[in-house]
């Protein structure tokens, strides 16, 4: 049996139609530096964190990170890559839910 494929979309396409769909950004950067998930200063315990990514021309989307995933406290991979994931709406808004470390930047 075949893994599924991402389909390849753009932040101007997300729309209800793409909740719980598993999509790829192509051609993202984060804005942000540091790492996948903060640390909350007093318990010293990993914390929900939201990013920023950008493409090519400009337009920005959010991506979302759990504190149980494996990589919660590696940094943000630089430079420009593509990222797969899973499409949320939380809080009256679209973001990207990193699956399966689906991440691919150089």
């Amino acid at each position: 049996e075949s893994e599924p494929q991402p389909r390849p979309c753009t932040f101007h396409e997300i729309s209800a139609a793409w909740v719980d769909c598993y999509v790829r950004f192509d051609g993202v950067a984060f804005i942000d530096k540091g790492c996948w998930c903060n640390t909350d200063p007093v318990s010293g315990e990993l914390q929900i964190t939201e990013h920023t990514i950008q493409n090519e021309t400009g337009e920005q989307f959010t991506v979302r990170v759990l504190p149980s995933c494996h990589y919660a406290s590696e940094p943000l991979p630089a430079g420009k890559g593509s990222l797969y994931g899973i499409i949320d709406h939380f809080n009256g808004r679209y973001a990207l839910r990193v699956v399966n470390y689906g991440i691919f930047f150089r």
